[in-house]
């Protein structure tokens, strides 16, 4: 429960400055800065929800309802999951509003929409001595024959919201389905049993790469299209399969711009390649099983292993 109380103030003073809110808790009484960091976050929620309801009335000369502009440091910070997602879906209603414009740092993906609305994603890293910045002023998705682009990333989102990670991380690796992510770690674990890997080292690798369940070639391109807007370095594997009539296979090699050292095929498809057997079901955890129980030389596996981490695995032994 909260409390605003002020003292009126005389001609010359303002009243927000004779204002005080305060915070009850079982009868207690205290001011935010007496309360933990997340209730003190939950209040700035409280209040930021209160201003997406405001209908103040559009000021003409901008567009916008109110002369305001919000600036929020790392609005994620003390709050669980969900407390972020309403704090996201808050800032954006108030900025799709227009009650204020939003500017907000943050390090959370949970806070970037990777299909939606480029130009308002920047990213800032520090190259050597100097900070340089990506910022896309266009629509990465605005032609008629990528609208369904744009719908398979919005599909993937709303499966796994976790891929916005890619704006985060310093390798990205874009795989066609599961299976091959299972593989990777499963490979990483046995490699780190036979002691032909350092466990330490291994992770440290890991940590910094983000590998995506693309769930099909199409969504691949999609993917590449951001990543190519917003200069993010990236790899691709996928399986050979048939072309089809559009030929998936092709725009990925087209949107790589040449590059054929970041693409990796298995023909046909990945178990057949490895593992010389044919799947229908329960693929990556048939995968899983396989691998524990091999001696991994060197071979395809071990190929598609050190692709993935964009390392040799003497590298990290």
């Amino acid at each position: 429960e909260a409390v605003l109380d002020f003292t009126p103030p005389d001609i010359k003073a303002d009243l927000a400055s004779k204002t005080e809110l305060e915070l009850i808790h079982e009868r207690i009484r205290t001011t935010p800065e007496h309360q933990g960091h997340g209730t003190q976050r939950a209040l700035i929620l409280s209040l930021l929800e209160l201003l997406a309801e405001d209908a103040i009335s559009i000021v003409p000369e901008t567009g916008f309802r109110q002369k305001l502009l919000l600036l929020i440091e790392e609005p994620e910070i003390y709050m669980h999951p969900q407390m972020c997602r309403k704090m996201r879906d808050t800032l954006l209603s108030i900025a799709r509003s227009k009650t204020a414009q939003v500017i907000c740092t943050t390090h959370s993906p949970i806070f970037i929409d990777l299909a939606d609305r480029h130009d308002g994603i920047a990213i800032m890293k520090r190259v050597g001595g100097t900070i340089k910045e990506e910022q896309r002023t266009e629509d990465l998705f605005s032609g008629d024959s990528t609208h369904e682009a744009r719908s398979r990333l919005r599909m993937i989102l709303d499966f796994d919201p976790s891929v916005n990670e890619v704006f985060f991380a310093r390798e990205v690796c874009l795989m066609e389905g599961d299976c091959e992510i299972a593989a990777v770690d499963a490979i990483g674990k046995r490699l780190i049993e036979l002691n032909l890997i350092k466990r330490d080292k291994y992770i440290f690798i890991r940590r910094d790469l983000v590998l995506v369940n693309c769930r099909g070639k199409w969504t691949i391109a999609a993917f590449q299209r951001v990543l190519n807007g917003f200069s993010i370095p990236y790899r691709v594997v996928h399986d050979s399969d048939e072309e089809g009539e559009s030929g998936a296979n092709q725009v990925i090699r087209e949107l790589l711009g040449g590059s054929t050292g970041r693409l990796l095929i298995h023909t046909p498809n990945f178990e057949q390649k490895i593992f010389s057997e044919t799947w229908t079901k329960d693929k990556p955890w048939k995968a899983t099983t396989k691998i524990a129980s091999m001696t991994l030389a060197q071979g395809d596996l071990i190929k598609f292993f050190e692709f993935a981490l964009g390392i040799k695995i003497n590298e990290i032994s």
